[in-house]
């Protein structure tokens, strides 16, 4: 998926955050009610107020959760039904992608789910329509539950793999990109000890040492923990929305309260680091620069280059590993406070080096 612009990010928004909750720009803020056999209401405050479209967008009581985002994601199946521009209909063969759409989010080195986790999956395939129009969201929390679980298992293989000796005086070969999930845990261990044992190597290749090498791999992996970890209600429902636009049109998606308030918070000036680039299986590579940024001497150096890592000012690391496209772009436009330059952690498939770009942010 291309970079989003600030006019993508404004399509996003006005068509899947407040609308797909069913809220109108009426009176500032909204809060859902709900009584124990009626569906969740919305009303206002402050009767009095003026109009707006600043909207907090959460049920008042925890145990509303499961109810306040079922009516969600029915609401949002009927807005891309019915208004949406490629004038689709969720359909068995539509589900079938919504679900591939959602692990490929989660995990799309098939790094983490095994070949019998796809297989329960499956079988909800027929039924992930009618089950989306009733607000059912049981699939969303068997897939992401199951995640974590997974997701546990691997971060122990992390840490054991990164703190293992390796013999770098053999021959091995690492797959850069699975083409199919893991049949057993030992089989996913194998693949992360070829995985780490590969990053450390290109790390040592480039003059680090060993020491160097672990301190530049580790952040990314405890960035994936922590998030794994911290997997609320709204990050798992915003991966699954968006998962469900992505089947309408791989431009479209779907904006969390979180992101929406990121969003009006960097209206008026958000951040650009002028490139455009593709998310393909987890990875960031660099498509384009702007006009603006093409007379940067590292420019042409971009081009066709991974992107791993970013670092502000102060030198502090931002691995970009397990990041959605969305979260980048959040990340550049208001996540590096007023730093108007940056360093770009990069990496050349073809040379098989990691190199460092200093690049302006304005």
């Amino acid at each position: 998926m291309i970079g989003p612009s600030g006019w993508q990010y404004a399509f996003k928004f006005l068509r899947l955050t407040c609308v797909s909750l069913a809220a109108t720009a009426v009176t500032d803020p909204l809060l859902p009610t709900a009584d124990a056999d009626e569906p969740i209401q919305f009303r206002a405050a402050a009767q009095s107020a003026k109009p707006s479209l600043k909207y907090q967008l959460y049920p008042a009581d925890d145990e509303l959760d499961q109810r306040f985002y079922g009516v969600a994601i029915k609401a949002i199946v009927k807005q891309l039904e019915d208004n949406h521009l490629a004038n689709k209909k969720l359909d068995e063969k539509s589900a079938a992608r919504w679900i591939r759409n959602y692990l490929q989010q989660l995990d799309p080195q098939k790094l983490y789910f095994l070949d019998s986790d796809i297989r329960e999956f499956d079988r909800f395939k027929p039924h992930m329509t009618d089950l989306a129009k009733a607000g059912d969201l049981s699939v969303m929390e068997l897939v992401s539950t199951r995640y974590q679980h997974r997701a546990a298992y691997a971060m122990t293989c992390v840490d054991e793999f990164l703190n293992d000796h390796h013999d770098f005086d053999i021959d091995e070969t690492v797959t850069k990109s699975h083409t199919s999930f893991a049949t057993s845990e030992s089989e996913l261990a194998e693949r992360w000890r070829l995985q780490i044992k590969y990053e450390l190597l290109v790390e040592i290749s480039n003059g680090a040492s060993m020491e160097q090498a672990i301190q530049f791999v580790r952040p990314g992996y405890d960035r994936v923990a922590n998030r794994t970890k911290s997997m609320d209600l709204e990050c798992r429902y915003r991966i699954y929305a968006d998962s469900l636009c992505q089947v309408f049109d791989s431009r479209s998606g779907y904006y969390s309260p979180a992101e929406y308030r990121h969003f009006i918070g960097g209206l008026l000036k958000p951040y650009r680091i002028g490139l455009s680039w593709n998310w393909d299986s987890g990875r960031f590579r660099i498509t384009r620069v702007a006009p603006g940024f093409r007379d940067h001497e590292a420019a042409k150096l971009l081009i066709d280059n991974r992107l791993l890592a970013i670092r502000d000012k102060s030198g502090e690391l931002f691995s970009l590993r397990g990041m959605t496209s969305t979260e980048f772009s959040q990340l550049i436009g208001f996540g590096l406070g007023r730093d108007d330059w940056i360093t770009l952690e990069l990496f050349d498939d073809i040379r098989q080096r990691r190199f460092s770009v200093k690049w302006p942010r304005r």
